[in-house]
C-alpha cells in the first residue's frame, strides 16, 4: 500500500510539472479504472497520462492521509496515520482446557492462570493475545500488529477508545502465532508490558 501511495504522490507531483515541459506530447484521459481503498471503491478523480494513472493530492485523504499546503515553508505536506489491528482476534471454536501438564496431540498444553489463557509450548509459557486484551482494554490500552512478528502497545487518549486518538508507548513486542491464535511470552508480558500499564 505504501508503494502505491508513494507512486501516487510522485505521479501527482510530476503531473504538475510535465505539462510545462512537454505540453504538446501528452495524452490525457479520465482514469477508466475504479480505485479501491482498503477494499472499498472510492470516489476519486483520476487521470491516465500516457498510460500511467494519476490521482489528485486532495483525494489522498480518502486513503487515510492528510495533505496540506504549508505556506510558510512553501511545500506540500503529507501525513500518514497508521491503522492498528484491534484485538481481540475473532472468536474461535471453544477448546476444552486440559489441566496443567496435560499434552494434547500437538505437544501444546493449555491452562488458565490468574484469568489469563496460558499455552505451554516447548517449556515456554505464552499468554494469548485475546486474554491480554481482556485485561488491558478496560484500563485504556490496546495492542496493534506492526507486522507478522511484532506488535506495539498503545494507550488511548483520555480513555477515548479510538485508534486515531491513541499513542504508541511501547514497540517491537515479539509475538508468535500458533495453535490458531497470537501469543506473547508470559515473562515478556509480565516484565515489560505490565509495568507500563500500572
Amino acid at each position: 500500500m505504501k508503494k502505491i501511495i508513494i507512486g501516487f504522490i510522485v505521479g501527482a507531483l510530476m503531473f504538475g510539472i510535465i505539462p510545462v515541459m512537454a505540453e504538446g506530447e501528452l495524452s490525457v484521459t479520465p482514469n477508466p479504472f475504479p480505485v479501491a481503498i482498503d477494499g472499498e471503491v472510492a470516489e476519486v478523480e483520476g487521470y491516465n497520462i500516457n498510460g500511467y494513472t494519476f490521482l489528485k493530492l486532495a483525494d489522498f485523504g480518502k486513503a487515510g492521509l492528510t495533505v496540506k499546503f504549508n505556506e510558510t515553508e512553501g511545500q506540500i505536506e503529507i501525513e500518514t496515520k497508521e491503522k492498528a489491528v484491534i484485538m481481540p482476534e475473532p472468536e474461535n471454536e471453544p477448546v476444552p482446557e486440559p489441566e496443567k501438564g496435560d499434552d494434547n496431540v500437538s505437544g501444546i498444553s493449555r491452562y488458565t492462570e490468574n484469568n489469563y489463557e496460558v499455552v505451554l509450548e516447548n517449556d515456554v509459557e505464552y499468554y494469548s493475545l485475546k486474554s491480554i486484551f481482556e485485561h488491558i482494554y478496560p484500563e485504556g490500552y490496546n495492542i496493534g500488529y506492526s507486522n507478522n512478528d511484532t506488535a506495539y502497545l498503545m494507550k488511548y487518549k483520555d480513555n477515548i477508545k479510538n485508534v486515531d486518538a491513541a499513542t504508541k508507548i511501547f514497540e517491537n513486542i515479539p509475538i508468535k502465532y500458533f495453535n490458531g491464535a497470537t501469543h506473547i511470552k508470559k515473562t515478556f508480558y509480565l516484565n515489560k508490558i505490565i509495568p507500563l500499564i500500572k
